[in-house]
């Protein structure tokens, strides 16, 4: 019950300096609405710079408003850290920058109970509230001082289908409310750019222009000769004219401003002498982004310089940077310098303000499917804590606007980027219980498989936890939230038809004409996977001018309509119908019933032939012997262009902790290396070999070793698993024409095709545990679904079961 002389809604009324800022303007007048959707009734919003006695009150900070304490932190704090002070009839929302105040607006909400899980209303969560006062003082400034995300290709603005761009508006506001963004905005690569801008002049000084096979020559993405004081002068200038320009429009002088120093996308780096002399590779580069850096610095201690550490400059160099330029590392792809969290270790030994960017389901390589392997939400989440571990201030993620896809791990993502300790699990099973109800444990289902997905295979259950989930409550709301993802598993069902048939024009056109219905619902990022699907069209056929996304609007465009319930729910049916559960496939995944041990430990293979094949390093378990040593052999393959020597990276992960134990580049050469690794026994690891071309591998066969994975570009020999005895098929996809040969040794196995998706299996129903081969030396896209599966390179193996 509320206490006498209390007000219960604080006046209903809110208060805020006369602030000109669009960010903080949305955020206040979100309050206001969102205020009156939890309680009933009107809340006023006043321009005010005084303190009230009643009121939801935001000010920026001035003598006096608070505590001496706070101030002191809020001073030393950034533009996003807040101080919220509250009792029964006073809510004050005090920060530096209007953007502190946008913060504290939605950390407030946040403490109300509401909740933005995917962008648009109908995944909003508003609660009944019959008081809103918050009677606490604290300050608060988020875990990473940015937390970004974008699609890639960004969200195209075709008028027929949207004319009022309200779906990049449903993106933004969802953005805001879950306080992505942060103390600054990162340009990206401004090579080509500034070779746009100054044409004219680099052509006429082609000695500023990168020496590459012997000519210096413009193009859009040309690297610099940076050994040249002249190229260097220019370039400074033009980024010290832009720091300049960036502050004379700026109101707060608490604000960051960032420039990039960035080069053009690509390779070409200058091979001149004089560049090679700074220190050659990725020296140049750096040599020039500090001296731009100490140029900033000298107009303003705000002015900041920010760089990719990536493609050709991802090693850090060997002198000190300077601290206002901020390195945003790229770990987990386009470099070739070590492994991500060694190049992330070797970062910070150079750079204060490292921060980094990653790929999360970006649609180039993932086509909106679901995000697998190191990017499955539970493996994504380590992810983020281990950057807080090691001390990375920020992140961007090139990512996809897609619900269906990467929506529930940008959220997690948005959360953990503002406060670390968040319990994402906890938050998950809110998303559960609070917008699905009765059929939340079916939906549940549903994303503990999109954890784990293997592709086409796992359509079958994803269909039925949704159909269980539609039929386990009568809320329509509920139902409209469950249609949204049956409209995507659609599209991946339209999808694989397309990955069997890419040059069907007709089935084309079928499938764009889909991914554009899709566009309301935000399930799919629909205008960029338009773009990719396009270039399948026949150039310059009715078709390729028929889906045009570019004014002129292609002739289809303008008669789009979204795709309704109704049409959904008969997708559905026939999707339903497509894919039928599958006798024995493992789609939950359950504990192995077997351990393997080497059966003869003392006469080891000296044999190493030719060895193993790999390029693609395949998914490798390894264990020591117990005297705690691993052993192979590796070398390069000769016969592969350009390969006469490497200096792959070899690294063990423990399969228990995921913390990496051993990390080390070696170099071979065309001669068998044998490489020894003391490391603690009575464990298992996984074993990483970063290789830049094509190796010869070969393990002792008292060395135990197994393989989880095939990949596409190997050639690894006969390979030996164990049916356990709980197993009744074998399910693998081959795209290849050829299909593998399967033996336990007495009889070679009848392989099944099952579907149209490329998916076979084998009867391995025996009884007990049965050994089988897989006979044949070379395997090309080969993909296994039973998780416990080891495919081991001999046969000194032996299997016992666990369970009684």
């Amino acid at each position: 019950m509320a206490q006498v002389g209390t007000d219960i809604f604080y006046g209903q009324k809110i208060y805020a300096q006369d602030i000109k800022d669009p960010v903080l303007l949305e955020s206040i007048a979100d309050l206001q609405r969102q205020l009156q959707k939890a309680t009933g009734k009107a809340f006023s919003s006043n321009v005010s710079s005084d303190v009230k006695k009643e009121g939801i009150q935001l000010l920026l900070l001035k003598p006096g408003l608070i505590s001496p304490a706070l101030t002191t932190q809020l001073q030393k704090g950034t533009i996003e850290d807040f101080v919220i002070d509250g009792n029964a009839n006073r809510l004050l929302l005090v920060a530096t920058h209007p953007l502190g105040l946008s913060r504290a607006i939605y950390t407030y909400l946040n403490h109300l109970g509401f909740k933005w899980y995917l962008p648009g209303e109908e995944w909003a969560v508003v609660p009944s509230k019959m008081d809103i006062t918050l009677k606490a003082q604290y300050y608060e400034a988020p875990s990473f001082v940015l937390r970004d995300f974008f699609g890639t290709g960004g969200i195209l603005p075709v008028k027929a289908l949207d004319p009022n761009a309200l779906l990049e508006k449903k993106w933004n506001d969802w953005k805001r409310r879950n306080r992505m963004g942060g103390i600054f905005h990162l340009g990206g690569h401004y090579g080509d750019t500034f070779n746009y801008k100054n044409k004219a002049l680099l052509e006429q000084h082609p000695e500023y222009l990168a020496l590459v096979n012997g000519k210096r020559q413009w193009s859009p993405d040309a690297k610099w000769c940076i050994s040249n004081k002249n190229l260097r002068e220019l370039f400074i200038a033009d980024r010290v004219a832009e720091l300049k320009e960036r502050l004379r429009q700026n109101n707060y002088d608490n604000e960051i401003i960032t420039v990039s120093v960035d080069p053009a996308d690509g390779y070409g780096d200058c091979e001149c002498d004089d560049c090679k002399k700074i220190g050659g590779g990725a020296h140049p580069i750096y040599f020039l982004a500090n001296e731009t850096a100490k140029a900033l610095q000298k107009v303003s201690p705000r002015g900041y310089a920010n760089i990719y550490a990536y493609n050709t400059h991802a090693a850090p160099p060997s002198f000190q940077l300077v601290s206002n330029l901020i390195v945003q590392v790229v770990p987990y792809a386009f470099q070739t310098v070590s492994s991500p969290e060694q190049l992330i270790e070797s970062w910070k030994k150079k750079n204060l303000n490292l921060l980094l960017y990653d790929y999360y389901g970006i649609p180039d390589w993932h086509w909106d499917t679901p995000p697998t392997g190191g990017y499955a939400i539970s493996s994504w989440m380590q992810r983020i804590n281990y950057w807080k571990q090691v001390g990375i201030k920020g992140f961007v993620l090139e990512s996809s606007y897609a619900i269906g896809s990467t929506g529930s791990g940008l959220y997690l993502s948005a959360r953990k980027g503002w406060n670390a300790n968040e319990n994402t699990e906890n938050l998950r099973q809110l998303f559960y219980k609070q917008l699905f109800g009765t059929a939340a444990r079916f939906i549940e289902a549903y994303f503990t498989k999109l954890d784990s997905y293997s592709g086409a295979a796992d359509m079958p259950y994803l269909l039925e936890q949704l159909n269980k989930s539609s039929q386990a409550t009568t809320d329509e709301k509920v139902q409209q939230r469950i249609r949204i993802f049956k409209s995507y598993l659609h599209y991946l069902s339209l999808y694989y038809e397309h990955q069997q048939q890419p040059q069907n024009q007709e089935m084309l056109n079928s499938f764009v004409e889909y991914v554009l219905r899709l566009y309301p619902t935000a399930a799919i990022h629909s205008t960029y996977l338009t773009q990719l699907l396009s270039r399948n069209f026949s150039a310059g056929s009715p078709l390729s001018q028929k889906w045009k996304l570019f004014e002129p609007i292609g002739t289809q465009i303008k008669n789009i309509t979204p795709v309704n319930e109704k049409e959904i729910e008969a997708l559905f049916k026939q999707d339903l119908r497509k894919y039928p559960l599958l006798n024995g496939f493992p789609y939950l995944q359950t504990p192995s019933s077997a351990s393997y041990t080497i059966k003869n430990k003392n006469a080891a293979r000296t044999d190493k032939g030719e060895g193993m094949l790999i390029l693609d390093w395949p998914e490798t378990l390894v264990q020591p012997s117990t005297e705690g040593f691993i052993r192979f052999y590796i070398k390069v393959n000769e016969a592969s262009q350009n390969n006469l020597t490497q200096n792959p990276v070899i690294s063990l992960v423990d399969t228990l902790t995921k913390k990496e134990i051993y990390n080390q580049q070696i170099a071979i050469d065309a001669k068998w290396k044998t490489v020894e690794i003391k490391i603690p026994a009575g464990k298992t690891y996984k074993l990483v070999i970063q290789n830049s071309n094509w190796i010869r591998f070969a393990v002792p066969d008292v060395q135990w070793l197994a393989f989880k994975t095939i990949p596409t570009y190997a050639v690894l020999g006969k390979l030996w698993f164990y049916a356990e005895k709980e197993s009744s098929f074998f399910y693998f996809t081959n795209s290849a024409q050829e299909q593998p040969v399967i033996t336990n040794g007495s009889r070679v196995a009848n392989i099944e095709k099952v579907n149209g998706n490329n998916l076979y299996r084998v009867n391995v129903s025996v009884g007990s545990g049965q050994w089988w081969s897989i006979e044949g030396t070379e395997y090309k896209k080969l993909q296994f679904y039973n998780k416990n599966l080891l495919l081991f390179p001999y046969s000194n193996i032996e299997a016992r079961s666990n369970k009684q």
